[in-house]
């Protein structure tokens, strides 16, 4: 009798404690991910008005992650950046960017940090929102991608 009594507490223990398990790892993951946030949002805050004011293809390629360099040296994809910056105009103001961080598995099993964030941004023929997004390399964080750009009214 008293085996089965321990073996229904320990059953009990053991599936409260499976039940557990996915809020502890819910947890410990936001407590890992705040200062990732904070940090890439600094980056993104830095980076989105130094690119957006110059425009200038040696700052792309000094912050952008070996994937986006590769697209940013072809000379279609930055016509289109050139393109772009001529039919926004100057840069006026940047009114900040919101978005998240999470984490991803390439396929050569790399785990990465990401970043994807949404800027807003306001120029002499109108505003523009972009999409960024950074990867943290080797304890910084690298320009992933930047465009899909929309423009929005004055």
């Amino acid at each position: 009798m008293e085996g089965r009594v321990v073996r229904k507490i320990l059953a009990v223990l053991g599936v409260t404690f499976i039940a557990a398990l996915p809020a502890v790892f819910v947890k410990i993951l936001d407590v890992y991910k705040k200062p990732l946030i904070q940090s890439a949002g600094h980056y993104v805050d830095g980076l989105v008005p130094e690119l957006c004011t110059s425009w200038d293809q040696s700052i792309f390629l000094r912050e952008a992650s070996p994937e986006f360099k590769t697209r940013l040296e072809n000379p279609v994809r930055w016509n289109k950046i050139s393109q772009l910056s001529q039919s926004l105009g100057r840069f006026q103001e940047y009114e900040g960017a919101n978005g998240q961080v999470f984490f991803s598995w390439f396929r050569d099993f790399h785990r990465a940090v990401i970043g994807q964030y949404h800027a807003k941004v306001r120029f002499q023929k109108g505003g523009s929102d972009f999409k960024v997004v950074v990867i943290l390399r080797d304890g910084k964080w690298k320009l992933l991608y930047f465009g899909g750009w929309e423009k929005t009214s004055k």
